[in-house]
């Protein structure tokens, strides 16, 4: 595949491949391990990069057992910004483009370790941990510093934004900037925070209609079952926690903390003479069965076991609906019961509470964005008198929040600290979407 490529970019005159692009591929070349899989020009004529690169399962064991690392690759100019997506998950190629068009950068996304096509031929998931991931970004910020030499940039939405904040502890002067979206930072299994913002969030008067809904869902539970069942049915597969009956209920205690997580609003839940079907429909547009089914449980492993281990959960909120719970039979049922068979699973507790309290200290150059009515912004990080990081919070903004989302005045406060940070002109024009 080097070689095509390479030879692709040779016959210029044949092809329209211009010296720049040349001279930018054979650099790419000469990254150790790395794969061009698919070049694509797009509709600005920036050229595109699907890439694997070949990295360590240990770090610790740089010539042991390798995997294959996808990444993604937006190339502008060499000394613009670099903006560095953290995927928490696997790779999605919007992700962080809103930081790109306001830098006017390149962008990089990096898909997470065991994750999407990022899996090693052999699972062991004593790899899987969040030290060896930021070890994987490290290097892979090693080796594209020798191609862009200009200001860099991490950022990353959730779980890729925890990891963002995460890298920074390791490596804090990897980056000039770091804009983590809509990232917790849990602590505990289960964070009894957002218990408390499930009490405090929206009106009384809303969470009062969101209970009444569980309510009547978990009092229909009969009718309402084979509505699961057939879900099953037709996704081909199964409910192997406790059955159906477990799943509705799972969903049921998900219900709100979704609810508010994605900013739904109060008058979409079905009135007094909805059918069955349609207060099924609506439970499951907020909190999907997916997570519950086997298959789902299996695509999952990796979030599961990372979150069980490291990063922590949230607990299910019960005590609204515990008389009506048949079989889920825990007061304070946890996502342990969701774990990959086989797989040990020890949680330290200690992990996320020394990240927290480092960036409480030390994390200078970091701009936090959080929704305010978002479920997980019950675990945001507050920053430390002493640091010069900047907190933005969007009233009522929920988990899709993003910078464009702000007031022109906050945005304006947003974009005057990166410029302090970054040393570049932030373009106020509105480019595209925002990254989902």
């Amino acid at each position: 595949m080097k070689n095509i490529t390479f030879i692709f970019c040779i016959f210029i005159a044949v092809w329209g491949c211009s010296p720049k692009e040349k001279n930018l591929v054979e650099k790419l070349h000469e990254i150790p391990g790395l794969e061009i899989v698919k070049t694509d020009t797009l509709e600005n004529d920036q050229l595109a990069f699907d890439l694997l690169l070949e990295q360590p399962l240990d770090h610790e064991e740089p010539n042991g057992v390798k995997f294959k690392q996808r990444l993604y690759l937006v190339h502008h100019e060499p000394n613009a910004p670099m903006v560095l997506s953290t995927c928490g998950y696997r790779l999605y190629k919007s992700s962080g483009r809103d930081i790109v068009d306001l830098v006017d950068g390149n962008q990089l996304n990096v898909e997470y370790r065991y994750y999407g096509e990022s899996f090693p031929d052999s699972i062991d998931y004593d790899f899987l941990t969040n030290d060896l991931a930021i070890e994987d970004y490290h290097r892979i910020r090693q080796l594209f510093g020798k191609i862009y030499g200009g200001k860099w940039l991490a950022t990353g939405i959730s779980k890729g934004g925890e990891t963002t904040l995460i890298y920074k502890t390791r490596y804090p002067n990897d980056v000039d900037l770091s804009i983590p979206v809509v990232a917790p930072i849990i602590q505990g299994r289960p964070d009894r925070r957002t218990d408390h913002f499930l009490d405090t969030v929206g009106t009384e008067e809303c969470r009062e209609k969101l209970i009444s809904f569980q309510r009547r869902i978990l009092e229909n539970r009969d009718s309402i079952i084979p509505f699961v069942e057939a879900y099953a049915k037709k996704y081909e597969t199964s409910f192997p926690v406790d059955g159906p009956g477990a799943a509705l209920e799972y969903s049921v205690l998900e219900y709100t903390f979704s609810f508010w997580q994605w900013g739904w609003d109060c008058d979409s839940l079905p009135g007094p003479y909805a059918s069955y079907e349609e207060l099924y429909k609506h439970l499951t547009d907020v909190s999907t069965l997916w997570v519950y089914t086997q298959k789902g449980i299996e695509g999952g492993a990796s979030s599961t076991i990372q979150h069980q281990r490291e990063l922590g959960y949230y607990s299910f909120v019960t005590k609204n609906v515990q008389d009506l719970l048949k079989d889920i039979t825990a007061e304070d049922p946890a996502m342990t019961q969701f774990s990959p068979a086989g797989v040990e699973i020890n949680y330290n507790p200690e992990y996320m509470k020394q990240v927290l309290d480092w960036l409480k200290a030390n994390g200078n150059d970091i701009l936090y964005i959080y929704g305010g009515s978002d479920t997980w912004s019950a675990c945001a990080v507050e920053p430390g008198s002493n640091t010069n990081a900047l907190r933005m919070i969007k009233v009522n903004g929920p988990h899709s929040t993003r910078i464009k989302h702000f007031s022109k005045e906050e945005k304006e406060k947003i974009y005057r600290y990166m410029e302090e940070r970054l040393d570049v002109k932030i373009s106020r024009e509105e480019k595209g979407k925002a990254s989902s």
